[in-house]
């Protein structure tokens, strides 16, 4: 049986469910039957940079073994439903599309270490599902319409990559933020976030929080030793430049 499906990067079109027939990987085409016993031990699904025009979400709950799925840069569109409820999904890319919507509700994913849903056109504010990944390592969320602020983080302890760049993100960063050990990334550009932003425990290296209404001073860039690229223009901090 399959349990490694990758066909990325051809130019393959129209719906998923017709590249499974093709594959000889179906038999129906109706919801809940459409996987065989053949298919059902996929581990590892990689559909990516293909034209791909309609979701097989409803479908990919039939596949229980699921690990990895990218279906990124697509055509695919619409809301992202939560059709990976309860599975070991571990790697969820879904970026590079057209979905729309709300967040999607992410609640029983417990072994999910990267979400990427970032280039889309995803608009709901309700970012609180995030919360509940406590074993998420890379968070991509950017080039989307999300508004609203950022929910708690401090479940998210693994965390390395944190990126919400391009957005319409508002309100303070969550305290919890800068007291995870991981984080590598941190982007932030792009937004409207405001406050001051305290020392950063993690000592990441990227950090880029350009065009945003961040205020204070630059006193945390001090403790920042491993920081190769650092952005910060277009804000409102003030005061000395801190000591090298």
């Amino acid at each position: 049986p399959f349990e490694y499906f990758n066909v990325s990067r051809n130019q393959f079109s129209g719906a998923i469910t017709a590249l499974f027939s093709v594959f000889g990987l179906s038999d129906v085409e109706r919801p809940g039957e459409i996987f065989t016993t053949r298919k059902s031990m996929i581990r590892i699904l990689d559909l990516s940079h293909n034209l791909f025009s309609r979701d097989l979400q409803y479908r990919l709950y039939d596949l229980k073994l699921l690990e990895y799925v990218d279906l990124s840069n697509n055509d695919l569109d619409g809301e992202i439903y939560n059709r990976f409820d309860g599975l070991p999904i571990k790697t969820l890319k879904l970026n590079g599309n057209r979905f729309s919507g709300q967040f999607p509700t992410l609640f029983n994913m417990p072994f999910l270490t990267e979400l990427d849903v970032s280039n889309n056109e995803i608009s709901g504010g309700d970012l609180s599902p995030i919360s509940l990944l406590s074993k998420l390592e890379t968070l991509n969320i950017s080039s989307n319409k999300i508004e609203g602020t950022l929910p708690d983080l401090q479940r998210l302890q693994n965390l390395r990559v944190f990126d919400v760049a391009n957005n319409s993100i508002s309100g303070n960063l969550p305290g919890e933020l800068f007291k995870l050990n991981s984080l590598t990334v941190i982007s932030l550009n792009d937004n409207k976030l405001k406050g001051e932003i305290p020392t950063i425990r993690s000592n990441p290296a990227y950090f880029n929080a350009k065009i945003n209404v961040f205020n204070g001073s630059l006193g945390f860039l001090a403790s920042l030793s491993a920081i190769q690229y650092f952005d910060v223009s277009n804000n409102f901090f003030s005061g000395a430049l801190p000591d090298a």
